[in-house]
């Protein structure tokens, strides 16, 4: 057999295996959605509402233990994936509120997370604020790992996750920029974003200058697009999501020292109802004494690993605070 002849044989080999394989991947079966319902899986929902609806951040742990029991009996429950990917994500998300040096393994939490909104994302493709849970983490772990191309990977699935859902995305997306230097492009864009969400929201295009939402009161209760009402108004699973949206968005406006329209998009959240129940209401009202200081301070650099939580945080912007998701969560 000539060298030719035995070259090519190899290469004649090379292909059958990576047909094999890539027909062997192709054929399998996908894995689909399949909910058991049973008594320890119930209990274990319901726990995580009670602990999420309360803002028990110290109870992350118990919570995912039965959690995590329930998926391993059925890991085709989307649900049960998208609860645990969540806790995943509220543990580093509000890692502030430990008042020790933080343990560096905290940031595992952020793979975890994604590993379960991969899970949940495999068996609801049509629920598209997975999308952006998901390019929002993956942008975060790039950013641990100071990988720019992932970094730029994940934006731009960000970007897709937008199309998929604007209503959702904009603000799930755009939080994520807050770390951005304020003469970015991208942190331009977000603000863009959240104008835009603004927009979606009140089916009118928001007044830039003076974005106020007195003439738009009322309309929660009379949308219908129940894919919109549940992006942007308040809901018993997010009850104060208004408030929180307006908190972020003042923040963002402050940082880029548009002080006029950050008064204003703050002041909207106190025309909601549901404003006066608000746990955090005080941190709005510290803002709006605070503009111009809060300008200086929202555009410092921190280093995320030596941050610790003290009465300091109310100065610090969203990313760096200890109530990312309570915001909006929190009864």
């Amino acid at each position: 057999m000539s060298v030719y002849t035995r070259i090519g044989c190899l290469i004649w080999c090379l292909l059958l295996l990576n047909c094999e394989s890539y027909i062997g991947v192709k054929t399998a079966p996908a894995k689909t959605a399949k909910f058991e319902f049973s008594q320890s899986r119930d209990q274990a929902v319901d726990l995580f509402w009670q602990v999420f609806s309360a803002g028990q951040y110290e109870q992350i742990s118990q919570t995912l233990t039965p959690l995590k029991a329930a998926y391993l009996v059925n890991p085709n429950d989307p649900q049960l994936a998208l609860y645990i990917a969540h806790l995943h994500l509220w543990k580093i998300s509000e890692r502030f509120r430990l008042d020790t040096n933080l343990d560096p393994s905290i940031t595992d939490h952020i793979t975890l997370a994604i590993k379960y909104f991969s899970e949940a994302q495999k068996l609801s493709p049509d629920d598209h604020r997975i999308d952006g849970w998901l390019a929002g983490s993956h942008m975060a772990q790039a950013d641990i790992h100071k990988d720019e191309k992932d970094k730029r990977r994940a934006y731009y699935d960000g970007l897709d996750a937008i199309k998929r859902y604007p209503e959702f995305n904009y603000f799930a997306v755009g939080h994520l920029l807050s770390n951005v230097d304020h003469t970015n492009k991208h942190y331009e864009d977000a603000i863009k974003g959240y104008y835009k969400s603004m927009d979606i929201a009140y089916h009118s295009r928001i007044d830039r200058h003076h974005p106020t939402i007195t003439s738009f009161l009322g309309l929660a209760e009379k949308e219908q697009n129940q894919r919109l009402k549940v992006a942007v108004w308040n809901s018993p699973k997010a009850p104060h999501n208004v408030e929180g949206y307006y908190l972020n968005f003042g923040d963002f406006l402050v940082k880029a020292g548009q002080l006029e329209q950050a008064k204003i998009i703050y002041q909207n959240a106190q025309l909601i109802d549901s404003y006066v129940n608000w746990p955090f209401a005080y941190i709005l009202e510290e803002r709006l004494n605070n503009l111009e200081s809060n300008t200086v301070a929202f555009r410092q650099h921190f280093d995320a690993r030596e941050l610790r939580y003290d009465q300091q945080t109310i100065h610090r912007r969203m990313i760096f605070n200890s109530y990312n998701c309570m915001i909006c969560h929190q009864n």
